[in-house]
């Protein structure tokens, strides 16, 4: 699935890549997600420094992660989600991307 792109059109928080090209590559898999299972952000290129949270449909915060110099991230949701609706929101300096996540 592919993030939704809001905020300014450019960066500062990018390495190797420039923001339109991230931002075509950001993935959230797997979507649906089942219970427990582990949850992959792929960047799509090296991010030098992004923060990654998710929150639920009523705007609670489950998950906060800085991040810095990865690509891609792997998430253990063992007891973090439960079954429902999740935004999965990236931000990377002026940047953020939101992605509906499903956890069955």
């Amino acid at each position: 699935l592919r993030y939704k792109h809001f905020g300014a059109p450019n960066s500062t928080g990018l390495s190797h890549t420039n923001l339109t090209d991230v931002r075509n590559d950001i993935r959230v898999y797997p979507n649906p997600l089942k219970q427990n299972e582990d949850l992959t952000i792929d960047f799509g290129a090296k991010l030098e420094k992004a923060t990654v949270e998710i929150f639920d449909i009523n705007g609670k915060m489950f998950y906060s992660r800085s991040i810095e110099n990865a690509s891609k991230m792997n998430l253990g949701t063992n007891d973090l989600l439960q079954s429902g609706f999740y935004i999965v929101r990236i931000s990377v300096t002026n940047n953020v991307y939101n992605q509906k996540l499903i956890v069955k």
